[in-house]
């Protein structure tokens, strides 16, 4: 075995000009925050609609953070993300002729973070029947499952780009 101070070849890291990493040794990470926004306005949109009022998300209006994949030593892979999420819902009901929309926002959706700890915070637009956006807004609250199943979901698909 080489000894510290004999400075044995075989333990001297060389700088490269080329800034290759040899044989993927170091962290290697890539940025896929785009891919992320666009992965997630196909994902969320596509959750059913709740039964009650025919609520359902319409479209992902803004993704803001990071979201990047990680390599270590070639193999070990890692997602590291912290994004908050912006979407639009929509609902109207069979015997209502009034259109209800509003917003959902995901403020800390994170690697370091477990599902319990998002928070979802349900907005109405200030048109409609009061009850009615409440009664919405309660509804929306109600799609938190199926929005943490989708994030997952894109979560495992990073890992394995």
């Amino acid at each position: 075995m080489a000894k510290w101070d004999e400075r044995d070849p075989r333990w001297l890291v060389q700088h490269r000009d080329d800034g290759k990493n040899v044989n993927g040794w170091h962290w290697e990470e890539k940025n896929r925050l785009e891919w992320t926004k666009q992965r997630l306005r196909e994902l969320l949109p596509a959750i059913p609609a709740a039964e009650t009022g025919n609520l359902r998300i319409s479209e992902v209006t803004d993704v803001v953070g990071e979201a990047m994949t990680s390599t270590r030593k070639g193999n070990k892979k890692l997602a590291i993300y912290d994004v908050k999420i912006t979407m639009k819902w929509e609902a109207q009901a069979e015997d209502d002729a009034e259109q209800y929309k509003g917003t959902l926002q995901l403020d800390d959706f994170a690697s370091h973070s477990e599902p319990e700890e998002y928070i979802v915070t349900v907005t109405a637009d200030a048109t409609g029947e009061v009850d009615k956006r409440e009664l919405y807004k309660g509804i929306a609250e109600s799609l938190r499952p199926q929005i943490i199943d989708a994030l997952q979901q894109l979560v495992q698909e990073m890992v394995e780009l």
